[in-house]
């Protein structure tokens, strides 16, 4: 009995080594680098070496794979003949299985051999999922050692692999995230609650930076507030105090003769030096930007022009509109922007799960509140904001009460600013109104 403890005693033994091999290899691939980093900038020696092994994966792996196949050539060859010889003896004492006793005692031994084997890899393989980060920078340091041990065997393995590769042709490519990666991580954080929901928001936003066109987020030409040189000083004066904007659009009698742009700032020190308002030498250089781009080509225009207003234009190089840096903010951080006085949030959410919207609200903003993946139609080139949407689903100029069904929702046009659709109720078809 003694001798058949120590055989046992043995394979557990080896089984454990295994499974610290698991263990690591699991732990340091799937350890976050930024939680490895922050350990290790508060001191910790064990985080830095872990670092180490995550800038050598091949040489890592290799020692991984190196030590595991070890074991496990050294469990089957240990174990196969003693333990099931011995066992064979016993079952011979049986008559009925006396005959078959070799085969059923090597049966036996690979059957309860193979079980601790696999619940060696299985449970290691759990508990380094649930804490990756803790347990790659106390495996670290043996992995460090045993990588320096079969360094021979990893120059070997890495050449021949390398070389493989070269025969087939197959070139080392560095692994990139995408931008649809990027919202399935923030998504698994959301699901997760790891971040706060304001900044999830934030984060959302940003990342549909992307998605969204400036023609969505601009002030379009009806309600631009221009400063008409036609008009008197008086009357343009009056324009500047009564709309609290930046950036004003100077014209002569329409926007076709647009003559650029002035701030608000340098008319105001013209006016306390008592000069004349004298819009046109006042005028700045304007920058213009189609408004099928996106809000990150945007942003990078007015880092390169150091700006914060650009004048939209349409497929015809026609002026469709004002757009500024305010307004990517608003898009950002949302109804936390300061509103102008008087204005309507662009989205309310009320108690039953409704909403009321404007109707230049990006459809990929909606689609997010309502949770829906596709809408019918869902094409780019059929539809950017929720106005547009509303208008290719009725096929025709829509009207105040005008309603439809779709996603399981009831998209309703509650107000019309003349033939443009200025608010919209979205509500789910169970609720009774």
């Amino acid at each position: 009995m003694l001798s058949h403890f120590k055989e046992w005693f043995i394979i557990i033994f080896i089984i454990g080594i295994n499974s610290l091999f698991v263990l690591a290899e699991i732990a340091i691939i799937t350890s976050r680098r930024t939680k490895l980093k922050k350990y290790a900038d508060d001191g910790s020696l064990g985080a830095n070496k872990a670092l180490r092994l995550k800038d050598q994966p091949e040489a890592f792996l290799s020692t991984v794979q190196i030590g595991i196949t070890l074991l496990s050539i050294i469990i089957g060859f240990y174990s196969g003949s003693e333990l099931s010889g011995d066992l064979a003896d016993k079952l011979k004492q049986y008559p009925i299985i006396s005959t078959y006793a070799g085969v059923i005692a090597n049966l036996l031994v690979v059957v309860v051999i193979t079980y601790l084997t696999v619940l060696g890899e299985i449970i290691p393989k759990r508990i380094a999922m649930l804490y990756p980060e803790k347990l790659a920078t106390y495996v670290s340091y043996l992995m460090l050692l045993f990588m320096k041990v079969f360094y021979p065997f990893i120059f070997l393995l890495s050449g021949s692999t390398k070389f493989a590769l070269k025969l087939l042709k197959i070139k080392d490519k560095t692994s990139e995230i995408t931008h649809e990666e990027i919202k399935m991580f923030v998504t698994q954080a959301e699901n997760e609650g790891t971040v706060d929901k304001t900044e999830m928001d934030m984060i959302k936003r940003l990342i549909h930076l992307s998605d969204i066109k400036v023609g969505t987020i601009m002030t379009p030409r009806k309600k631009m507030i221009c400063l008409d040189l036609n008009d008197s000083e008086e009357i343009n004066l009056e324009k500047l105090s009564k709309h609290p904007f930046n950036y004003f659009p100077v014209i002569n009698g329409c926007l076709e003769n647009f003559i650029g742009l002035v701030s608000v700032k340098d008319l105001f020190n013209t006016q306390i030096t008592g000069s004349m308002l004298d819009l046109k030498s006042r005028s700045i250089d304007v920058l213009y930007i189609p408004e099928v781009a996106t809000l990150t080509k945007l942003l990078e225009l007015f880092k390169e022009h150091q700006s914060r207003v650009a004048m939209v234009l349409d497929e015809y190089g026609e002026i469709e509109g004002i757009v500024t840096l305010n307004d990517i903010l608003k898009t950002f951080v949302g109804d936390l922007v300061t509103q102008d006085r008087g204005q309507t949030p662009s989205i309310i959410k009320k108690k039953d799960g409704s909403l009321n919207v404007n109707g230049n609200v990006p459809i990929e903003e909606i689609m997010e509140l309502l949770q829906l993946s596709s809408l019918p139609g869902d094409k780019e080139e059929d539809y950017r904001t929720i106005s547009s949407f509303i208008l290719k689903q009725l096929n025709r100029m829509p009207e105040i009460g005008d309603s439809f069904e779709a996603g399981g929702y009831i998209y309703k046009v509650t107000k019309m600013d003349k033939f443009r659709i200025d608010r919209v109720s979205i509500r789910p078809i169970h609720i009774n109104k």
